[in-house]
Formats: structure tokens, sequence, C-alpha cells
């Protein structure tokens, strides 16, 4: 009786180790932002991106869905994706990078089966929670403005705040290259500037295209 009862739960312990052991289950209609994005992101887009390095070829950039997928025709390059990632003898990434996973491929996989859709909300932008607002204490003048990041991968972003005077020279404000939060304010004291107006803008590095935004002006007062 003993025996008996051991053997069932020996079978059920087996069957709960293979089924952690499989991790999480591979989408049947993967989606660009949440599941194709970060593959292009981590394996390709470092090369494939707006201005090509390493040697790979321009007008094929990774890291934008538009000209992977297939929303514009472009069906056929994710295609030609998909093929290099399971290539033994000319794979992609090349060597000596790590090949793309499993899993990975058949993400890959899932979604050319499915048209390569796209659905992207677009490039990484800051939206202005509040206004440019200066504040003056006895440290000098003072730059305030909450902002959010718009990006589904926000971790992935990386931001640098800078301040450009009529005359073109440029100050970059101290959190410069500091990861981005998906909300947040930006305090910056200005008491180095000289007095003047200047613009403000923001850099938005995702790791794979770099891009520039501005977010209005502001004056410094004469001191």
């Amino acid at each position: 009786m003993h025996a008996s009862t051991r053997l069932p739960t020996l079978l059920f312990s087996l069957v709960v180790l293979s089924t952690a052991a499989c991790g999480p289950a591979v989408p049947s209609n993967p989606s660009w932002e949440e599941d194709v994005k970060p593959i292009m992101l981590a394996n390709c887009a470092r090369c494939h991106r707006d201005d090509s390095q390493n040697g790979a070829p321009s007008n094929f950039r990774l890291d934008v869905c538009e000209t992977t997928g297939g929303e514009d025709g472009t069906q056929a390059r994710a295609e030609r994706v998909v093929a290099r990632a399971k290539s033994e003898s000319s794979p992609m990434p090349p060597l000596p990078a790590s090949p793309l996973t499993d899993r990975q491929v058949e993400v890959l996989d899932n979604w050319l089966a499915n048209g390569a859709p796209c659905d992207s909300s677009g490039a990484a932008s800051v939206a202005l929670l509040t206004p440019l607002a200066l504040r003056a204490d006895e440290r000098g003048p003072q730059l305030e403005l909450g902002y959010a990041l718009r990006d589904p991968r926000a971790s992935l972003v990386h931001l640098s705040f800078v301040a450009e005077s009529e005359s073109g020279e440029l100050h970059t404000a101290p959190a410069a290259d500091a990861a981005a939060a998906a909300e947040a304010t930006l305090r910056w004291s200005l008491a180095e500037l000289p007095a003047g107006s200047y613009e403000l803008r923001v850099t938005l590095d995702d790791g794979a295209e770099i891009r520039e935004q501005s977010l209005g002006s502001f004056v410094v007062p004469a001191r």
C-alpha cells in the first residue's frame, strides 16, 4: 500500500518539474513591442539601425517595425531576418555573438506566420507634465520640469538634457545619461549658466536610435 501511494506522488513531482523547466509559453501571435522588438534591440539593432554599424547594410534597420515587419509591404525583409536567425552557415547575429535561443526563434517564426504585424507606438518621446519653470533661491535660478517618457520599454532608454544658448554654447544637465524613469522631474541649478535665452532639448537613446526633441525655451535673468 505504501509503494502504491508513493508512485503517483513521484509522477506528479516529475510533471511539476518538467512544466517549470519549460519557461513561459511562446505567444502564438507575438506583439512587436512586447515580444519581437526586445529580441531585435538585444541582438540586432546595435548594427542594423539608422546609421548602420560594423558592416551592416544601409537602409536595413531592425529597431523599427515598419522597416522590419510587413505592414508597409516589407514582409520579405522579416522572412530574411528569420531565415538568417536559423542559418548555421551564415547566422545572424554573426559569430562570435551568441545565436538566438530556440524560444526567440520560435517567437520570430510565429510573428512571421501572422504576417509580421506592427503594433509600435512610434519612437520614444518625452511629454511635458508641467511647463518649464524657473525658480530662484539662495543658490541662484533653478529650472524645474515634470516629464513622462513615452515608450513601452522605458527602462531601455537613456535621457540627456541640454540647454543651447543663442550663440550655440551647450550646457548639459548633471542628470544626463541617467536611466530614464517613466515619469520624473528634472531639477537643474542654472547658477553656472550666463544670462540669456536658451533652448532646452532632450536626447533619447534606446540603444538602437538616438534622436533629439525640443522641449521649449527659457531665459536666465541677469544677476
